[in-house]
Parts: C-alpha cells; structure tokens; sequence
C-alpha cells in the first residue's frame, strides 16, 4: 500500500505476492486458482521493465513457468541484479 497502487512498483508488487500466493495455491492442489493468480500476477509484474527493483523480472518468470510446467523441481528464487549467489 506504501508504494501506492497505480504506480509501477505497487503493480510489480501486487503481481509479486499474486506469484507467491499462486505458489501456496499450488501447494494446495487448487491448480486452476494458482494458474489464473500466476496469469494475473504475471500481467502486472510485466508491465515493468526487467531488471525492476533489483529484479530479473524475465528470468523469475522463466523460474516461475518452468516450475509450474513441472521442468523445473524447486520453485524459483529471485535473483537481483549484481548479487551472486555462494554456493
């Protein structure tokens, strides 16, 4: 609500937490809830550029239908801009 709802980031965030409320649905086994709060989330979260807020908004997406697909086994992880990962 902070970041107002018509702006590009209150939309990036409503679509943010669509994906991860998408995943709880998913868990679930309401599958037809967690596709549409997915399709939903995804057409707010693409109306911003990528990287948005640190975001690779392309990337997460990608994670995000591949997993959904059943080609990816963990769900996706965010992964900002110019922070790697240490394994």
């Amino acid at each position: 609500m902070a970041a107002g709802r018509r702006t590009p980031s209150g939309r990036f965030l409503q679509g943010l937490i669509q994906v991860s409320v998408a995943h709880l649905k998913w868990f679930q086994g309401l599958s037809e809830p967690a596709r549409r709060l997915l399709r939903e989330g995804f057409a707010r979260m693409t109306q911003c550029p990528t990287p948005f807020l640190g975001i690779e908004v392309a990337c997460f997406q990608r994670d995000v239908e591949a997993y959904f697909a059943g080609t990816r086994d963990l769900p996706a992880v965010i992964q900002l801009v110019g922070f790697a990962v240490d394994g």
